[in-house]
């Protein structure tokens, strides 16, 4: 006979407000990386798909650039987050190509690391 999980409504509960902290968390990180490159106009989290979706108006371009990351995870290092991904595409195919052949020296351990001060805010759901 097959046992089941009996569902825990506390766990689910802690399980929910984690990750919308973590979708936060990563928001706020986004919105800082994004700044010297233009103005970021929307930005969706969702670490149970995975993905992260943005629209982006680059500096220099006139129209918007939207921008899928997939394959989201948040870790914690020493003195700092990051935001570790598999795969980035765009709306731009001059971009895509750029980040086929650069990736890997434009994010290196395809990862984008938080500033320290982020931390502070957020370290207890990281226990």
């Amino acid at each position: 006979m097959k046992e089941f999980d009996t569902y825990n409504p506390l766990t689910a509960i802690r399980s929910a407000i984690v990750n919308k902290n973590r979708e936060q968390l990563m928001t706020k990180a986004i919105r800082n990386f994004t700044i010297p490159y233009g103005q970021l106009i929307e930005v969706r989290v969702n670490t149970e798909e995975g993905k992260i979706l943005l629209e982006i108006k680059l500096k220099g371009e006139i129209e918007i650039t939207q921008i899928a990351v997939y394959g989201i995870s948040l870790s914690r290092e020493k003195s700092y987050f990051s935001i570790r991904f598999k795969k980035i595409k765009t709306s731009k195919p001059w971009l895509n190509t750029l980040l086929e052949n650069y990736q890997q020296y434009i994010f290196p351990d395809n990862e984008i690391r938080t500033p320290r001060n982020f931390m502070m805010d957020y370290y207890f759901f990281f226990l």
